[in-house]
Formats: C-alpha cells, structure tokens, sequence
C-alpha cells in the first residue's frame, strides 16, 4: 500500500525526539515487523560512547505521542581535525522505519530532512545498508534524493568443518582473532532473546 503523495499535510503535527527523549523507543523497535538492534536505544548509547561515532538516532512522533517513524545513524569520524569533514560518512546500518500510513510516511519524510541536515555539518555522504525487501522506506529515500546501489554480499556455507571455514580466513584476520583471543575476548552462543 503507498500513501506517499498522501501525506504532505501532515508534517506539522509531527515532534522530532532523539532516542533518549522517547520511552516508547525500544517498544516501536520491537513490534515493528523491520525493527532490529540496529534501530535500539543500546545500539545508539553504544555508538555514543565509541570514539569517533556520533549517533543521530530520531523519532517521530504523532500528535498522541505515538513513535510512527525512526531513523538511526552513525556519523563516523575517520581523520581528526579540519580534515574530519571530508572524510567521515553518516551509515545507516539498517533502513529507517515507520508506520505504513500517512503519518508514517510524514515522519519518515521529516525525519530524513533533519538527519540530512545535521549530517552534512560533519560527514561528506550518507549511506545507508538494507537488511530488508525494499518497501514504503525505500519510496521515500529515493523522494529525498537517495539512491539505491547495490552491494557486495558475502555468503559463507557453515556446513564445512572449523578446519575448512578456518582455512578461508586470510593471515591477517587469523592473527588478529588469535590477538583478541589472547586479550581475552569470547564470543558467546546466547538463546535468549
């Protein structure tokens, strides 16, 4: 269903809020059927706190007070100083979300303009990696002025053995783990949700 054309009249009953002004943040993320950790409050006071990662994590809500839009992106400081600008990027590690109604679309409209502003104060592009099917995101992105290109993708069969998988990796990633490994490092299987 698509009501982009339909919700122009709606943007100024819309409030911006960042992911810490909204208590209702990781609720939308849940039951949004395109919510991931990309788009939780955790995974922006994460990024908050990473040296040279600046979050712009944004909501839009409705007149109620309803979340009906969200975006979450990472501008990625590569070089310090003057020369910062020319070489971060704003990375979306996920599409944006919202409602599929016309107010969704509204907040995802005026959520784009806000983040498109404040990034390009201090990164040079924005980029933005799906994880899902093109849908009603995707109109309004390419609206705004976003293209789609496609990427790279690595598929790995995990049915080989340790030794085979292992085997693949090249030097450099094999001494870096073996480091981490040393430092202590452990990745953990965990069933919770």
């Amino acid at each position: 269903m698509s009501h982009t054309l339909d919700a122009t009249n709606c943007v100024d009953q819309l409030k911006v809020v960042t992911y810490r002004d909204s208590q209702f943040w990781d609720e939308y993320v849940l039951e949004h059927p395109k919510g991931t950790i990309f788009h939780s409050r955790v995974m922006s006071e994460v990024c908050a706190a990473t040296k040279n990662y600046h979050p712009i994590a944004l909501a839009a809500l409705n007149r109620d007070g309803k979340i009906v839009a969200l975006l979450v992106s990472v501008v990625i400081q590569t070089l310090p100083g003057i020369a910062s600008r020319f070489a971060s990027r704003s990375v979306m590690f996920t599409e944006p979300i919202c409602d599929d109604d016309v107010d969704g679309i509204a907040g995802l409209r005026l959520l784009i303009d806000r983040h498109d502003k404040l990034a390009k104060k201090s990164a040079m592009f924005s980029e933005i990696r799906p994880i899902f099917a093109s849908g009603i995101e995707h109109e309004v992105l390419h609206e705004a002025g976003y293209d789609f290109l496609n990427y790279l993708n690595f598929v790995i069969d995990l049915n080989q053995t340790e030794d085979d998988l292992w085997g693949a990796v090249s030097k450099n990633q094999r001494r870096a783990i073996r480091k981490a490994q040393r430092q202590g490092v452990e990745i953990v299987e965990s069933d919770s949700t």
